[in-house]
């Protein structure tokens, strides 16, 4: 601007100085006239320059805020990891995420549903990372955080009063109750439905208690039999450690419709534990298969390489024997409770 007001001044002097001189020689006139022309094109093109400058910059404005407009349009919220860590109120949460080598999976995987509890609700439970140090602690802490998440993004109004759903943990389930409010095992939802890019965070009330491994389970549920001979058999560690598995247990009525005692069996007599081993690995199979995964004429195989059939014609039937409870949930299995011993072709 301070150009153009320059080139202005020059142009009214140039005026005055062509007036005062109207009578010199053509020459001089021509000179003068030649100068006056030069000095206007001069000024048009600065004006056409600054103009152009002008455009150009409102043009690079316009572009660059039409650029903001969308990326602000398309941004949304973060992964689990990064919405509990803007959120302020998940600490506790992230810090046991990272204990366990599980703050990865809730960055990058999923789509998962998360039933978080938050600082206060830990502090509670006098609950911190410090708390948990060794293999054994460590392994425990991965249990309990794995029970808090679910395959896929379930939002609140996708919960029905009743719903099990399979966790991260194993076989173990959580139940939804919508009685009074919406629960999650024992524990309250207080805050449904926080957007996550990988999945839902529903804020909990409770830390979520998930049921011991297959031994634990089995034991508690009086299945004293099948623990002793599993005990006999030296499988307790694979029993309560390894897995996933789907475990289908003979009730001690059944292991004593069958004539089989524990005391039967001599732990020093390899042929015996050969053979009591073959017996109960036909009674397990590799990975989760809840009841609902179950198809009639399907052909389970077994750990110990055996095969099992499924019959759903009547009932729930495996190799035979019927199922009378479904989908115990472990930390490590789900078991299905039958009413007869599986005994493979070979025994």
């Amino acid at each position: 601007m301070k150009a153009l007001l320059n080139w202005v001044s020059i142009i009214a002097l140039s005026c005055v100085f062509v007036a005062a001189c109207a009578d010199d020689s053509d020459d001089n006139t021509a000179t003068t006239a030649s100068d006056a022309t030069d000095a206007a094109d001069a000024t048009d093109a600065a004006d056409a320059t600054d103009a152009a400058d002008a455009t150009d910059a409102a043009d690079a404005t316009d572009a660059a805020d039409a650029t903001d407009g969308t990326d602000a349009a398309d941004s949304g919220p973060g992964n689990i990891a990064e919405v509990a860590t803007e959120n302020g109120n998940f600490n506790t949460l992230l810090a046991l995420l990272t204990k366990a080598d599980l703050a990865d999976t809730v960055a990058t995987g999923g789509p998962f549903t998360v039933f978080a509890p938050t600082d206060d609700v830990f502090a509670a439970a006098n609950i911190s990372a410090d708390n948990f140090n060794t293999e054994e602690e460590i392994a425990a802490l991965t249990n309990i955080l794995l029970y808090h998440v679910v395959n896929g993004s379930v939002t609140s109004d996708m919960l029905t009063d009743g719903q099990t759903a399979l966790t991260l943990c194993g076989g173990a389930q959580i139940t939804v109750d919508l009685t009074d409010g919406v629960k999650i095992d024992s524990a309250s939802v207080v805050t449904p439905d926080v957007a996550a890019s990988n999945g839902v965070i529903h804020v909990i009330d409770g830390i979520l208690t998930p049921p011991g491994n297959a031994a634990e389970v089995a034991t508690a549920a009086g299945f004293n039999t099948l623990v002793g001979l599993v005990a006999a058999a030296g499988l307790v560690d694979t029993v309560s450690t390894g897995g996933p598995f789907t475990v289908f247990a003979p009730t001690d009525d059944a292991f004593a419709a069958a004539g089989i005692k524990v005391e039967d069996y001599d732990p020093n007599d390899a042929d015996q534990i050969a053979g009591l081993t073959a017996v109960l690995l036909h009674h397990v199979v590799p990975g989760i298969t809840l009841s609902t995964g179950l198809e009639d004429g399907a052909t389970l195989t077994t750990v110990g390489g055996t095969t099992l059939d499924v019959d759903l014609s009547a009932g729930v039937k495996i190799g035979g024997a019927n199922v009378t409870t479904a989908d115990v949930g472990a930390s490590n299995a789900v078991i299905h409770i039958i009413d007869t011993v599986l005994i493979p072709a070979s025994e």
